[in-house]
């Protein structure tokens, strides 16, 4: 599950590969932005709105979720103008990540983890 948090719109969207129920994570979310606008003296902000972005890809498989998260980020970092919350907002043809997707990242991540601590 992946939690982006928009804070000039007070928005926080979620994108869960299994598409689970989450008032754990949203609690704890809720209490992290609490804590963020105390110490940065945003007091009185109201509650941030959730929303779920269900057309996101979703894991066909129990161990993948990681992976995921992760290509979730890769798409959110590689595109310039943001356009998740449109792209992901609706259920799409796209129900997966193909399995070249998911093995690029996996690939990126062992290539980091081999150059960092070898």
């Amino acid at each position: 599950m992946l939690a982006i948090i928009n804070e000039e719109k007070d928005i926080v969207y979620i994108v869960d590969s299994l598409e689970r129920q989450y008032p754990k994570w949203m609690e704890t979310v809720n209490n992290a932005i609490k804590l963020f606008n105390g110490i940065t003296g945003r007091h009185g902000k109201k509650a941030s709105r959730w929303i779920n972005l269900s057309g996101a890809p979703k894991q066909v498989g129990g161990g993948e979720c990681g992976y995921y998260v992760m290509r979730y980020m890769k798409e959110l970092i590689e595109d310039p103008m943001l356009s998740f919350a449109q792209k992901w907002s609706r259920k799409s043809k796209r129900t997966s990540y193909s399995q070249e997707q998911i093995d690029e990242v996996r690939v990126e991540w062992s290539e980091f983890v081999t150059r960092k601590y070898l």
